[in-house]
């Protein structure tokens, strides 16, 4: 940006004549949180006193975003599921969390853009579980999406009237069923 106080009609096109290069050391794989000087030169005037100030150029994380989604919306107790972190852009690589409340289910390492984790682990009842992408040197960490499982227990009783050989009644068998998953 030029700024300054034109006197007899100049105007800055007339008044400065150059182009303004702006340079600095970064290079295309400079971690995030590097700072580097930026000086500026290539212009002049013959009427007019110019002062170019430096700036700082400071790299930051790019933004990711991150999705969830899970392999089933029906499972029986103790069957897996596995849950899929998407993070763009692309290139970002690092680790998802994948977490039912405060309570960790596992990572994933991101390749491609995706991590996963399969788990069978999840009892009966309602669950929120989210994904967290941590980050890495270029992509700034992301907590997103969650889902929504609902667990609910279905008991079945099945009776034998001994023709199994023993006369014996077998126990109920207890399973959970997901209801519902929502995004």
């Amino acid at each position: 940006m030029i700024t300054g106080t034109l006197v007899n009609g100049d105007t800055y096109t007339t008044a400065v004549t150059g182009a303004a290069t702006y340079s600095a050391a970064d290079t295309p794989t400079s971690a995030a949180g590097s700072t580097f000087p930026i000086s500026v030169s290539g212009l002049s005037s013959a009427n007019y006193e110019i002062a170019l100030v430096n700036g700082t150029l400071t790299i930051v994380s790019a933004p990711t975003t991150t999705t969830l989604t899970t392999s089933t919306n029906s499972a029986q107790y103790g069957d897996p599921v596995t849950l899929t972190a998407t993070v763009a852009p692309s290139g970002a690589t690092g680790t998802v969390l994948f977490m039912q409340g405060a309570n960790v289910l596992g990572t994933g390492t991101v390749s491609g853009g995706v991590a996963t984790l399969t788990t069978a682990t999840l009892n009966a009842g309602t669950y929120t579980i989210t994904s967290s992408y941590q980050g890495d040197t270029d992509y700034g960490a992301k907590d997103e999406r969650s889902y929504h499982a609902d667990h609910q227990p279905e008991v079945r009783t099945r009776r034998h009237s001994g023709s199994d050989g023993d006369g014996s009644r077998r126990q109920p068998t207890v399973r959970a069923r997901k209801s519902s998953i929502q995004l």
